[in-house]
């Protein structure tokens, strides 16, 4: 899924991945829609979801394949996630006591040694996952409609986890398998963070006052 970039990517795809389908907008639809597009067309048992500013080691597609295959339950899994610089990511998957706990104690191990240790590798389950990297069952739900459109961008997974949730599903936080996530280097050209920041808020609260209050 293109959405509407000005560079050369489209064309690069197609030169060294010919076999590689692109949907490219002529607008752009922002990230939630962009890939709610996207799965539209997707096929197969699971969807993976991957953000362009992201580097994934080679076995953690099939490490989220494998607990999927073995965790019927579960609909939706992601892996550790790193940034530039080799550090552990605070993510919404960490608000639990222990996952707090972990990612402090893990984080000074790394301040004193001056490497990133995952001392804690099992499976957490968890609310929610960072969208940068989710693979997930293709039947999950009823429609490909997974992500909020009205978002453009942030805050954008909430729907698609509450609509897991209400399924009784699980979704799960795999800290066995990791992967590169260059954060926010597209919204740092663009120099509007905050302008994205402040209409995720907007949409938030608009939506939040239309419900009824009983």
């Amino acid at each position: 899924m293109d959405n509407n970039s000005s560079d050369q990517t489209v064309h690069t795809i197609h030169s060294h991945f010919p076999k590689v389908r692109v949907l490219k907008q002529h607008i752009n639809v922002g990230f939630g829609q962009g890939n709610n597009i996207g799965l539209q067309k997707a096929k197969g048992a699971f969807i993976l979801l991957l953000n362009p500013d992201t580097i994934i080691n080679a076995h953690a597609i099939t490490t989220m394949m494998r607990f999927l295959h073995s965790h019927p339950q579960t609909g939706a899994v992601g892996p550790e996630q790193l940034n530039s610089s080799g550090e552990m990511i605070f993510m919404a998957s960490r608000l639990s006591c222990i996952g707090i706990l972990e990612y402090w104690v893990e984080k000074i191990i790394r301040l004193l040694s001056h490497k990133t240790t995952i001392l804690f590798p099992w499976p957490h389950k968890t609310y929610m996952l960072n969208a940068g990297c989710l693979l997930l069952r293709a039947d999950l739900l009823p429609t490909r409609q997974w992500f909020d459109p009205d978002f453009f961008l942030y805050g954008e997974e909430h729907h698609l986890f509450k609509q897991i949730h209400a399924l009784k599903r699980d979704v799960y936080f795999l800290r066995n398998c990791s992967m590169y996530h260059h954060r926010e280097k597209s919204i740092a050209l663009t120099g509007k963070k905050w302008k994205f920041t402040f209409d995720m808020l907007a949409t938030s609260l608009r939506k939040l006052s239309s419900k009824p209050l009983l």
